[in-house]
């Protein structure tokens, strides 16, 4: 319990950095994600931007010699949606993500998606009368 407690410290910590790197409600939103990399051989949390600026560094001791960055991917996932809100609101162009990646910056998971532009589909409504049209289309074509 003391090992989970020390984790939701330092990711506390994490989200505050980045709070404070891009304050709600700012002027002038920055166009970037959040780079999370995990050292599973030093327990190694660094928070980066797009431009590898350093947000935030720490050791989680609980995660040193954790090759499997499953469990590591889910604490931190589950921190960010359990403060939704300011997330959410932080001063970056939407879209933006949250991002676990490995030492050469490339994305192992995304963690965590902020957009305004959710859009939802009905299938069934969609796809309707789609082979008719494919049909048509075809036939214009061979005619040209």
């Amino acid at each position: 319990m003391a090992q989970d407690n020390q984790i939701m410290q330092i990711l506390d910590d994490a989200l505050s950095a980045i709070v404070r790197r891009y304050p709600a409600g700012a002027d002038d939103p920055v166009m970037s994600d959040v780079l999370i990399q995990v050292n599973g051989d030093t327990g190694q949390l660094t928070i980066y931007d797009d431009d590898d600026n350093e947000i935030y560094s720490a050791i989680v001791e609980e995660w040193i010699g954790q090759d499997d960055t499953t469990e590591v991917a889910a604490a931190i996932r589950k921190h960010l949606a359990s403060h939704k809100t300011e997330v959410d609101a932080l001063s970056l162009l939407k879209p933006y993500s949250f991002l676990l990646v490995d030492e050469d910056k490339e994305t192992l998971a995304e963690l965590y998606l902020v957009d305004d532009q959710l859009m939802v589909f009905d299938s069934q409504q969609l796809m309707q009368g789609l082979d008719q049209d494919l049909d048509n289309f075809l036939e214009q074509l061979m005619k040209e």
